[in-house]
C-alpha cells in the first residue's frame, strides 16, 4: 500500500492552546497507522515574522526543511513511477 502523509498545521501560537492539544491527539491516533506519514508544524518554533516585517531566523530553518521534503517527495515519485505496478 503507498504512504499517505499527512501535515497538521497548528493555527495559534498561545502556549497551551486548543488547537495544540487537538493536533497532538489527531497526531497520536494517526501515527498508529503504519500506512500514514504524519508531521506537525508549529509556526512558534520558527521564529516567523508578520508580512513586511523584517527578520525571522526561522525562515531559513523553514526553506530547508521545505526543500528537504520535497527532493524526499520527488525521490519517492520517481522509485514508485519506475517500479511496476
Amino acid at each position: 500500500m503507498k504512504t499517505i502523509r499527512i501535515v497538521i498545521i497548528h493555527g495559534s501560537l498561545r502556549p497551551k492552546n486548543d488547537t495544540s492539544m487537538a493536533s497532538a491527539l489527531v497526531a497520536d491516533e494517526l501515527r498508529k497507522d503504519a500506512d500514514l506519514d504524519v508531521h506537525v508544524i508549529n509556526p512558534g518554533e520558527y521564529g516567523l515574522v508578520f508580512p513586511g516585517e523584517l527578520g525571522g531566523e526561522g525562515m531559513d530553518h523553514l526553506r530547508v526543511k521545505s526543500a528537504r521534503r520535497t527532493r524526499s517527495c520527488r525521490r519517492l515519485r520517481n522509485t514508485t513511477a519506475a517500479s511496476p505496478a
